[in-house]
Order: structure tokens, then C-alpha cells, then sequence
């Protein structure tokens, strides 16, 4: 259930590793300590609560590619902003966010389009 979740973790865990190629076995070692505690931090989320943010992010995700596939990119964009808004509140999201200040901080891209 924790899918897609677990998926980000490897890839942000990937993504850290190959950015720091000559990361030290110390550094990797913090690294994989700290994954573990949010692994453990996780548990506090129920299966219910997952399903329920999986079941949101589909139907957002669903209506976001309608709108994509009938060219309304502005109203995709406007849509996809809101629903982060909207996440940030959720309870479910901010104990992940938590759960997930134990792990290192990786560089994102800040701004991208919604439709590919």
C-alpha cells in the first residue's frame, strides 16, 4: 500500500547515492539509519489512511490527464497547485513529511508542467 511512497524513498535514496558517488561507508551508513527510522516512523500511518491518500492522488491524477489530453494546460496547472495546497494540510502528508526529515535533503526541481 506504501507503494509509491516506498518507490520515492529508493529513488530520492538512489538519486543521493549517485549523486554523492564517493559518498564515505560512514555516510552511507548514517544514510540507510535514517531511512530506517522513517520506516519505523511509517508505522504510525495506518493501511486505512494510505488507501485513502492513494485512492485521492488517483482521482487527482485522473482528472489531471483529462484535462491534459483535452489541452486545458492552464486549468491542469491551476488544478495541480491547488490539490498541493490541499495536500499540505493533510494530515496523512504531514506525518510523512515528518517521517521524512530524517532523511537527507536532495535538490528538487521546483517548478515543472503538469502535462508532458
Amino acid at each position: 500500500m506504501i507503494g509509491k511512497i516506498v518507490i520515492m524513498i529508493c529513488l530520492s535514496m538512489t538519486l543521493l547515492a549517485s549523486n554523492y558517488q564517493n559518498m564515505s561507508d560512514e555516510e552511507m551508513q548514517s544514510m540507510m539509519k535514517a531511512a530506517q527510522k522513517m520506516k519505523v516512523c511509517m508505522k504510525d500511518i495506518s493501511a486505512k489512511e494510505m488507501a485513502a491518500l492513494k485512492a485521492r492522488v488517483h482521482k487527482f491524477e485522473t482528472e489531471v490527464n483529462a484535462l491534459c489530453m483535452q489541452k486545458r494546460l492552464k486549468v491542469a496547472q491551476s488544478r495541480a497547485v491547488q490539490f498541493a495546497k490541499d495536500m499540505k494540510q493533510d494530515a496523512t502528508i504531514q506525518k510523512i513529511m515528518q517521517c521524512s526529515e530524517v532523511m537527507p535533503k536532495l535538490t528538487f526541481i521546483d517548478e515543472y508542467n503538469v502535462c508532458p
